[in-house]
């Protein structure tokens, strides 16, 4: 074998509490547990035969350069057995969009943009006027018809509700690839923030007609 594909691994900043190991450090962890493993054998890496270990670092390189934004459609309290009440944030995406704090318990770092405005371009770059500090927990859902809870103990300002943008931090990855029509939902547009701010759609939101395409009506019916 020519190559030898130890796959993924590399971890980006999901959270700020996250610390993913440099990369100088896992490709070291990585060729020396290889290493030992293949030690002695036709794929000793000390051999004559020795292949080219790759690996795949996708997410950790278009991670966090990508977010999804948002808009609040209502805001809800509601009792909530054991903590009083539960405040809901029912946004304008979910489960189609991003199926993995669902399927897996995937967590992201969620802000609401000052303003209402999607991006605030100033000489810090794209996104610097946001409010980050949070004085009230809420629980952020989508808008499919089963459990589509998508963020749970969401630290925003206390005066958030509809009519709010909400950023989500690091889906540059697979969000996309992982995005379906559930429900007839159809998948959002793609934009590139280019350096002065200006937007350019990548990926178009899917129209009615090509959500539709797949459909035959027997002539009978």
């Amino acid at each position: 074998a020519r190559y030898l594909n130890v796959g993924g691994g590399l971890g980006v900043r999901y959270l700020s509490s996250d610390e993913p190991m440099p990369v100088e450090d896992y490709c070291r962890l990585v060729v020396d547990a290889m290493r030992e493993a293949l030690k002695g054998g036709p794929l000793d890496l000390d051999g004559p035969n020795a292949p080219v270990l790759a690996q795949e670092p996708g997410r950790s390189l278009i991670g966090e350069a990508g977010l999804t934004l948002y808009r609040i459609g209502v805001r809800k309290t509601v009792p909530a057995p054991g903590r009083g009440t539960r405040t809901y944030l029912a946004v304008d995406g979910g489960l189609s969009d991003n199926p993995r704090p669902v399927m897996y318990g995937s967590k992201y770092t969620v802000e609401r943009v000052a303003g209402g405005h999607p991006w605030t371009y100033t000489t810090d770059g794209p996104g610097a006027a946001i409010s980050t500090t949070g004085d009230e927990k809420f629980t952020v859902s989508g808008k499919h018809c089963e459990t589509d809870k998508l963020f749970e103990d969401v630290d925003l300002p206390a005066d958030t509700g509809a009519g709010d943008l909400l950023q989500v931090l690091v889906t540059g990855a697979y969000n996309s690839s992982m995005a379906s029509n559930y429900n007839r939902y159809p998948r959002p547009a793609t934009a590139l923030v280019r350096e002065d701010g200006r937007l350019e759609s990548i990926q178009r939101r899917d129209s009615w007609d090509e959500m539709f395409a797949r459909e035959s009506v027997p002539g009978d019916i």
